[in-house]
């Protein structure tokens, strides 16, 4: 006879609860205590049979299961949960499955891969010590090339927040040796962007270029749309470290459309914040600042630090530009906590002079000038002048009170220049050493550095720099009695249009003396544009 299992009185005792067609015990406790009672070997083949029952339904509890049944293949099982999670941007969970997964007994290649899971998850949670370690426990068990390989390129990846660049450069030609001899083209296509990304903030703006085409070669061997689009994003970084604005943007457009067509959240958190830098140059003022603030949402979502850091330092630029002074240093204080915990200490400077410029913007002359030094003491120390110094020093000239200092500042700003940077250096230096030449009646400076953004742009024009240069001249005429109303007025248009409000003071006061301008009076046009 066949006798029907009645789970009545196990429901009446409150012991189980019906969830959907099936039951759950009422409390963790009640399981245990059941567990207990088992005979070993049958909970062993219970758990067995249930973590085959959630292979489908549920990766971590198929994990679980077989761990709780001392199955060997329970470590893979965590590195599938785990990489599922770090999928669905859940960086805490994929870390906690990751270790848990080192907790079981797993083939070296199952080992290296949770330590690499382990270290991309702390590296990604700002902490860049912890990750360093379990890179290098993964190139200690490392058996396959590959493996070797991409502990390297693991460690790279954490030695680049650090700014430990000549350390990532050596360990990216060893990743590179092994590549290469064994055809590895996703790990070469990842060793070419990492090296090009390195380039970017020394100015080695050719290499640069050439770096990133090498990953995008390598990514369309592989057929491989997360490597493609990150080779998109380096080639549009190369662009705009070369001062090609409108270059940049169409690269930077098909990398945001590679992104969103293949889910890739992660590289448009990325990048999302470089179509918003490109658009300031295009004066699409409105677009740009969407673009900044809708990056910080999605960097929060894929809990990508560093974009957020970047997307804020950029909406903080757009703010500042648009007279909302209040709500660009909110970004930029924000920007600045995240930098503190991720470590990433090469953002600092950048933030710092933004903050700079804001306190000038707010009256506070003495205190902006004291950030603009400290903000340019940290990039020495940093040894990153190549890729802010000119910017960071028309900062310091723009807010010294000391005519010296300015000049001392302005002609090492130019030296810079000269020596190759990149790009968006020279239209920052010049427009900030424009205002700090028109603050002290220095208009004839004022016409150069006009001049020499012009030259620097002439291949490539902007929006954004023609104005600056037509204001330059407009402002140093008026200064001089030259001024000319309808000049004036038609720059007054396009800084309404584009949203550049905190340019219109400094047009309104020329306008109000353009036939009696004197120097005193440019000079506070000059301060009155500057913010």
């Amino acid at each position: 006879a066949f006798e029907v299992y009645d789970e009545r009185p196990l429901l009446n005792a409150g012991l189980i609860q019906p969830i959907r067609q099936s039951y759950l015990f009422a409390h963790a406790l009640i399981r245990d205590a059941v567990l207990q009672m088992m005979l070993r070997d049958d909970r062993l083949q219970m758990h067995r049979r249930a973590a085959d029952w959630f292979l489908e339904r549920d990766a971590v509890l198929h994990a679980e299961h077989l761990a709780a049944a001392q199955a060997p293949e329970a470590a893979a099982a965590f590195l599938r949960a785990g990489t599922e999670a770090r999928a669905a941007y859940r960086k805490e969970a994929a870390l906690g499955l990751a270790q848990r997964g080192l907790q079981q007994r797993g083939e070296a290649s199952v080992r290296g891969a949770l330590l690499r899971l382990q270290g991309d998850m702390q590296r990604d949670l700002g902490r860049a010590q912890e990750a360093m370690e379990s890179f290098g426990a993964a190139l200690e068990v490392a058996v396959e090339p590959s493996d070797r390989c991409r502990a390297r390129i693991g460690t790279v990846a954490v030695l680049r927040i650090m700014d430990r660049i000549d350390e990532a450069y050596t360990l990216l030609d060893e990743a590179e040796d092994i590549a290469a001899a064994n055809d590895l083209a996703l790990e070469l296509s990842e060793i070419h962007y990492f090296r090009g990304s390195l380039h970017f903030p020394r100015g080695n703006l050719e290499r640069c270029l050439e770096e990133h085409g090498r990953s995008l070669h390598h990514a369309e061997r592989c057929d491989h749309p997360e490597r493609r689009a990150l080779a998109l994003s380096g080639l549009g970084d190369a662009h705009y470290a070369r001062g090609r604005m409108f270059t940049a943007h169409e690269v930077i457009e098909e990398c945001l459309t590679l992104a969103t067509d293949h889910g890739l959240g992660a590289v448009e958190a990325a990048n999302r914040f470089m179509l918003a830098t490109v658009r300031i140059y295009m004066n699409d003022t409105e677009r740009a600042l969407d673009d900044a603030q809708a990056s910080v949402r999605l960097a929060g979502q894929v809990g990508h630090a560093r974009a957020e850091i970047v997307s804020r330092l950029t909406a903080g630029w757009i703010l500042a530009s648009m007279a909302e002074v209040a709500a660009a240093r909110r970004e930029v204080t924000e920007g600045l906590a995240v930098a503190d915990r991720l470590g990433a200490r090469r953002f600092e400077p950048f933030l710092e002079e933004s903050r700079a410029r804001i306190e000038l913007a707010e009256g506070d002359c003495r205190r902006a000038a004291a950030t603009a030094e400290a903000a340019l003491a940290k990039l020495r120390e940093l040894d990153a002048m190549s890729f802010i110094g000119p910017w960071v020093l028309a900062t310091v000239a723009l807010t010294t009170a000391d005519a010296a200092r300015r000049a001392e500042a302005l002609a090492e700003g130019e030296a810079l220049l000269a020596r190759g940077c990149v790009g968006h250096n020279h239209y920052r230096f010049r427009c900030y050493a424009i205002d700090a030449c028109l603050a002290a009646g220095e208009h004839g400076e004022a016409r150069r550095h006009a001049d020499a953004l012009q030259a620097y742009t002439a291949e490539e024009p902007t929006p954004w720099s023609d104005f600056i240069i037509a204001r330059a001249h407009a402002l140093s005429d008026a200064a001089e009695g030259r001024g000319d109303a309808e000049r004036l007025g038609a720059l007054r248009a396009t800084a309404e249009a584009a949203r550049l409000h905190a340019s219109i003071p400094g047009i309104h006061t020329a306008l109000a003396g353009s036939d009696r301008a004197r120097p005193a009076q440019a000079a506070a046009a000059g301060r009155a544009a500057s913010a």
